[in-house]
């Protein structure tokens, strides 16, 4: 023992494991509980009996204070073996502040009534297992007649250069294909030549030919990722209104000012009239690459698993500030030149924010008197109240929290050495270590007939290490620079968390959070302090995050949705206010992604029909039942200059129309004219 730590505890006399755990679980202080060595044993069998995975618990001694307390678990292992090893170690983390036993109780080891059944059951899950595993080995050299069937390799990415084989993309024994192997209980390899070919075997013929088809999803989804377009489209609307850009400064209510540079486009006498560019459709040909692109983008993550959320953001336009140094600002432009630049080597974006607060409740106040485009709608999507006038609209409250994961391991730290302690033989330190995704977590409260709000269940989600923000699968902007702002299309997505994996410090954060008393009560609605209350502790930190009270209208005749909420910033006191337009069914199509299983994709028919109705209200989604032996994947649809040159569908028109209807009311600031 050394300044109150102790070696890793190994048991059964194991040495600690002398490779890197691949997976750290840190225990915040306020959940250390008591417990005694064989307590920590026992557990570390069980979990090595039921998971198959090693942990290694490091503990330490409070000064002056018997028994001892875990401070991190060192877990070995890989897959779902891994995932539920962590999931069972979390749980036990959150049993300190409920579990009334003292140590001396938990150390007896607990042996169930013995049941048949249960028993009976367990044994064929272990032996269901067992068959399975034996998939992803060679195959038997014995004389049971196997189905088989032999599976070609695209030739565009045979002659891709370099090449793009097999096994650069499923691992040396293709290994990224076990989930297949397992699932479908087929045998997997590859054929020795150089085409790529692979052989698929089984017992079962309808085992094979279900294994072929997920094989051949994953390789669509492989062509679509590499040869697939995602470029950004920028289409200024109301470029026949001025000669000359003038680039200005980003004024001073933005949350954040990392981009500083906003593009104007001053009126010119001599052209049209200040917006009447909303009076007249969007020319057709760039309706067609609208509708494209957004075809492409759904195309393209129908085969990823993940959260997925589809808006049309309108929000205020920026350039970035590291293409676009603080000297422009006062400078002009060409119209030719900036779309050029804007189209290259200068990056902008859309920003989540709209306009500052005394100009969203000016907005506020017409939205709900804008009867002739919007009318009431339940707030919660197919939950929550429906009022009867647009006055009566009533908001829900959304926050959103990213923190750094405390299990996040930290580059140069020893892994298996306690403090002060040389390193054990055979161990090594880690220079660099990899970092865990941050974690997301959301919060929603919603109205009821009554008035009151009701908390829903948190919902957990991952973002890629080292980044803050979500994926952006999809990047239209329809840009109107008279009034500095564009409208974004835009897909993103993050990765769904189940509660188990989330670190305990974070769901005990979760559980702290509340509505303020003049907001529960549904009585302080318009305030402008914070809706939501909650307390950190020392083992989380909080990378940013934001509280949205979002009110919903409904557009007329359709099932699209427009939310214009206030956002609260970490940075500022004060909300300012964004608008967004949504399909109710959208979330519906995309929550189909968040339990897609390998080698499966989305089954949303012909994309465009299912995410843009032509009468904007229901799809007409149908099943994708084509045969995959018989499907061939076309790729030059996924190129942006393969945008058909037949008329845009009704579906996108009629949206781009009621999109500029909506901008009329937002930016007629005397008044509602349609």
């Amino acid at each position: 023992m050394d300044n109150g730590r102790s070696a890793p505890l190994v048991g059964g006399g194991a040495k600690p494991p002398t490779k890197p755990p691949n997976r750290i679980i840190l225990v915040p202080e306020q959940y250390r509980q008591a417990v005694s060595l064989r307590e920590l044993q026992g557990l570390v069998h069980q979990w090595k009996t039921e998971h198959g995975c090693a942990v290694v618990p490091e503990t330490a001694y409070r000064p002056g204070k018997e028994p001892r307390y875990v401070i991190k678990f060192n877990v070995f292992g890989s897959g779902s073996s891994l995932e539920n090893t962590v999931r069972d170690i979390n749980k036990w983390i959150m049993s300190a502040r409920t579990d009334p036993k003292t140590v001396a109780s938990r150390e007896w080891a607990k042996m169930r009534a013995f049941d048949s059944g249960k028993w009976y059951e367990g044994q064929l899950k272990l032996m269901k297992a067992e068959r399975k595993q034996k998939f992803k080995g060679l195959v038997p050299d014995d004389d049971t007649p196997l189905h088989e069937i032999v599976v070609g390799w695209p030739k565009n990415l045979r002659e891709h250069n370099p090449p793009i084989m097999p096994r650069d993309v499923f691992g040396h024994t293709l290994e990224g294909l076990d989930t297949i192997r397992m699932d479908d209980e087929v045998y997997i390899t590859l054929m020795p030549n150089i085409s790529g070919q692979i052989r698929i075997q089984g017992y079962k013929a309808e085992h094979v030919d279900a294994a072929e088809a997920h094989y051949r999803t994953l390789v669509q989804r492989v062509q679509i990722k590499k040869f697939g377009s995602k470029e950004k489209i920028n289409i200024v609307l109301d470029v026949a209104e001025g000669l000359h850009i003038v680039l200005e400064a980003a004024p001073s209510w933005w949350p954040t000012r990392t981009h500083r540079i906003v593009p104007f486009l001053p009126h010119f006498a001599l052209m049209n009239e200040p917006g009447s560019f909303r009076e007249d459709p969007i020319d057709w040909r760039q309706l067609n690459v609208i509708q494209h692109v957004l075809g492409v983008a759904l195309n393209t993550v129908r085969y990823e698993r993940g959260y997925y959320d589809l808006t049309i953001r309108y929000g205020c336009f920026a350039l970035s500030s590291d293409d676009m140094p603080d000297s422009e600002i006062g400078k002009t432009y060409d119209k030719s030149e900036f779309q050029k630049g804007i189209d290259g080597r200068v990056d902008s974006e859309v920003k989540k924010w709209l306009m500052n607060s005394e100009e969203g409740d000016q907005l506020l106040e017409r939205l709900m008197v804008a009867d002739q485009i919007l009318e009431p709608t339940k707030s919660g999507g197919y939950f929550g109240f429906t009022p009867t006038t647009l006055k009566e609209t009533r908001p829900i409250f959304r926050g959103t929290w990213v923190f750094k994961d405390p299990n996040t391991l930290m580059p140069g730290s020893g892994l298996i050495r306690s403090s002060g302690r040389p390193p054990a033989p055979g161990s090594r330190t880690v220079e660099k270590q990899k970092t865990a995704p941050h974690v997301v977590v959301q919060i929603d409260w919603t109205d009821d007939e009554e008035g009151c709000y009701e908390r829903m269940a948190p919902r957990y989600f991952r973002l890629k290490p080292d980044n803050v923000g979500v994926i952006e699968n999809l990047d239209i902007n329809l840009l109107e620079l008279g009034e500095g702002k564009a409208w974004h299309f835009g897909l993103e997505s993050m990765m769904p968390a189940t509660t188990s994996s989330i670190p305990p410090a974070v769901i005990g954060f979760a559980n702290r959070v509340t509505l303020t008393p003049g907001y529960a009560n549904g009585k302080n609605l318009e305030s402008k302090e914070a809706f939501a209350q909650w307390s950190l502790n020392p083992s989380l930190k909080l990378l940013t995050g934001r509280l949205d009270k979002v009110y919903t209208f409904g557009i007329a005749k359709t099932n699209y949705k427009v939310e214009f909420f206030a956002s609260w910033y970490p940075s500022k006191s004060i909300p300012c206010w964004a608008l967004v337009v949504r399909h109710l069914e959208w979330a519906t199509h995309l929550a189909e992604l968040e339990r897609l299983p390998p080698g499966e994709k989305a089954s949303w028919g012909d994309v465009i029909t299912t995410f843009i109705p032509d009468d904007g209200i229901t799809s007409t989604a149908s099943q994708d039942n084509s045969n995959p032996e018989e499907e061939e994947l076309d790729l030059q649809n996924l190129r942006l200059d393969m945008a058909s040159e037949a008329q845009p569908r009704e579906g996108i028109r009629l949206l781009t129309q009621k999109l500029m209807e909506l901008s009329q009311v937002i930016n007629d600031r005397g008044g509602v004219a349609v």
